[in-house]
């Protein structure tokens, strides 16, 4: 068999981002970014690593040798996830353009620039959520800590400000740092938190809407509330933060909680950067994330009145949306006249039975239009509309812009 001629040259075979020569992998020269993760925020991590192959960049960490500088590269600049610090300190002294994701803002932003959740908007966010259900007192559960916690305080402030605005009471649970201090047992730890919230939710009127620091936090309150005597949602609906579906998705009741938009912070980690790196001026050293919204299960699925008649009224409606109802189909359902059922949700709802019906409407059909591909028509007699040209008037005046437009809008957001 005749030798294949010896020409001198390298024989190599094309991988998309990798050169192979003769079985030996080499990254192609891209720019090598250090990534100094914290392993909080997977979300996050996995979209600057998306971004990144997009970019071409190289990204790479050292936590494996648990240094933070990797021998043999230079870093062109660097993300770093962990809280102001050491860390920091060594980017800086080597003059590495480096950027911040954070969970809140810092004073030494304008010298390491941040993205970071605003979690003032989460905690007005929840008073909204909770004032569309009509409730008078909210409140806000976390741990006691310092004064002027760059975590916990906005969420309570943001709480408490819109809550004032919607004529809401708020109140402050803050469990103290030291309850469980010395507690190895788990059985234990719960225990005493549950003998704290005890004491927290007799001195709050009920029915109650709480706002809680954590998913995590807010599953455990539904464990509580239940040992308790008191039902979720009825006495005390329960709101999370940051929507963490494994944990949601698996409490009795399931958990509403508020999502964080892990995909924009992200994006404004890697456009920060990318200005630092090119030597460009950072005009907002702190950018501030709007939370996506509210994803409601059944741990707020209720309003917040004791009046039994506009309650059973409520969750019949809610019950039978796709039916076409009207306000005396409802008022015969719970057994009252229509006159005192409007009377009724009046007084305790604020707004009348066909605004709640409308309401509600809006608020599945928005759902549904977000969670899932099926096409507009279909989407629209499961909520209850008749006619697109209902469906399409109430929607732009909820939303000022169609039912497509706002998919596409949400849609471009999630990617």
């Amino acid at each position: 068999m005749a030798k294949r001629k010896q020409t001198g040259r390298t024989e190599r075979k094309s991988i998309p981002g990798r050169d192979v020569v003769r079985g030996t992998q080499r990254r192609q020269a891209r720019p090598t970014i250090l990534l100094v993760p914290s392993g909080e925020n997977p979300d996050v991590e996995a979209r600057l690593l998306e971004r990144s192959r997009q970019l071409g960049w190289n990204l790479v960490d050292n936590v494996r040798r648990g240094e933070l500088w990797p021998p043999h590269v230079d870093p062109q600049g660097a993300i770093v996830f962990a809280p102001i610090g050491d860390d920091l300190d060594q980017l800086m002294k080597r003059g590495c353009p480096t950027v911040r994701v954070g969970r809140a803002p810092h004073p030494n932003d304008p010298q390491v620039p941040a993205a970071v959740p605003d979690r003032s908007a989460a905690g007005r966010m929840a008073a909204e959520h909770f004032g569309e259900r009509s409730f008078r007192h909210v409140g806000f559960v976390g741990f006691s800590v310092v004064d002027g916690d760059p975590i916990q305080w906005p969420l309570f402030d943001g709480l408490r400000s819109r809550a004032t605005d919607l004529g809401c009471t708020c109140h402050l649970l803050s469990l103290p740092p030291g309850i469980t201090r010395g507690v190895v047992s788990e059985p234990e730890k719960y225990r005493r938190r549950l003998g704290w919230f005890a004491d927290q939710i007799r001195e709050i009127p009920k029915p109650v809407g709480l706002f809680v620091l954590s998913d995590g936090f807010a599953c455990t309150l539904c464990c509580m509330c239940e040992d308790l005597g008191l039902v979720v949602p009825r006495d005390v609906a329960i709101l999370g933060l940051e929507n963490n579906e494994l944990q949601c998705e698996r409490t009795m009741p399931p958990v509403s909680s508020i999502a964080l938009d892990d995909v924009a912070q992200a994006d404004a980690v890697v456009q920060l950067l990318q200005q630092l790196m090119a030597g460009e001026p950072i005009a907002q050293p702190t950018v501030m994330i709007p939370p996506l919204g509210v994803v409601a299960r059944e741990s707020t699925d209720t309003v917040g009145t004791l009046d039994p008649r506009v309650s059973a009224a409520v969750h019949y409606m809610w019950d039978h949306l796709d039916l076409d109802l009207s306000v005396d189909d409802i008022a015969r359902a719970v057994g009252v006249n229509r006159r005192t059922l409007e009377r009724a949700f009046q007084t305790h709802l604020l707004r009348g039975v066909n605004a709640e019906l409308c309401r509600k409407r809006l608020e599945v059909f928005r759902e549904l239009l977000v969670e899932t591909d099926a096409p507009i028509a279909e989407l629209a007699p499961r909520a209850g509309y008749r006619t697109m040209v209902h469906l399409q008037r109430s929607f732009h005046h909820a939303y000022g812009m169609s039912p497509r437009a706002f998919r596409a809008q949400e849609k471009a957001k999630a990617r």
